[in-house]
């Protein structure tokens, strides 16, 4: 009888390390999201080289904050075992070379996810775990018991190219590749448990705001404030809006959430209260 492996998701913020700790697995992943600016490459010269050493390739920068980079590294020597990286397209090939002309994610097309973050875990599990397309993985998501609008479906459509009649076509293929499992919402754990029990570990230094600095699912008072946390990397999202003349978000460019007069409103106050993402997925 086939017995599936078990793989834990882990995204470098606080929830899904929880997760990670708490509840092991057989594999824990992580999917870099890269970006070519140089500006927004880490100061320290180890940071890179140890990046570059877990996805096997050159690194310039990332657009989550460094600090997941450090969480990570830390999260591995707690687990005392490896964290496999996984990384895809660059985000400026995603932006500009998707589909031959430029194209921004956004809350209705969240293509960013599948294919910097999902798709590139999915083909290590394809090549590394299965040994036939009847195969799947358990895998722990991270959400939490007050999440209970979150959702993940455990099916991956992706392109291959077929003859027909000596004729190459771009055929597609929907594999259930893995089972969904949540066990912090199974058993009862919510962000308050999670803080506090981060807070007892200095040796931990969480950014303020986990995945994508710039992401569309950032309230615009959030995004507002990532322009003094992250300056660089909120530059190269700004940036990629006014190449391609779109934007990420519906109502505002982020430069106009840049110059904004939000009264000062501080990050920390509404931190909590904001939708997330399933970039950690």
């Amino acid at each position: 009888m086939y017995k599936p492996k078990s793989l834990t998701s882990v995204s470098g913020g606080r929830t899904s390390s929880y997760l990670a700790l708490h509840y092991p697995t057989d594999y824990n992943i992580f999917s870099l999201v890269r970006i070519e600016d140089k500006a927004c490459a880490p100061k320290d010269k180890k940071l890179i080289q140890y990046v570059e050493d877990k996805i096997k390739m050159p690194f310039i920068a990332t657009a989550e904050s460094d600090l997941t980079l450090y969480v990570l590294q830390q999260l591995e020597q707690d687990l005392g075992k490896e964290i496999i990286w996984v990384t895809g397209k660059t985000f400026e090939q995603l932006i500009f070379e998707r589909r031959g002309k430029p194209n921004l994610p956004n809350r209705r097309m969240r293509f960013c996810t599948t294919e910097m973050k999902l798709e590139p875990i999915f083909w290590w599990v394809y090549l590394n775990l299965f040994d036939s397309e009847d195969d799947f993985v358990e895998m722990n998501i991270g959400y939490r018991a007050d999440e209970p609008s979150r959702s993940a479906d455990d099916f991956f459509e992706f392109s291959y190219m077929c003859n027909n009649f000596g004729e190459r076509h771009n055929n597609f293929k929907t594999l259930e590749w893995r089972s969904c499992k949540f066990p912090l919402q199974k058993n009862s754990i919510f962000n308050i448990q999670i803080k506090s029990y981060f807070a007892k570990l200095l040796k931990y230094k969480f950014p303020k705001e986990s995945n994508c600095t710039g992401c569309f699912n950032k309230d615009e008072i959030t995004l507002h404030n990532q322009f003094i946390e992250e300056p660089l990397k909120m530059n190269w999202f700004n940036n990629m809006e006014k190449k391609t003349d779109l934007r990420f978000n519906f109502y505002s460019t982020l430069e106009e959430i840049k110059n904004k007069d939000y009264g000062g409103v501080s990050l920390d106050m509404f931190s909590d209260s904001f939708t997330t993402c399933n970039c950690h997925d």
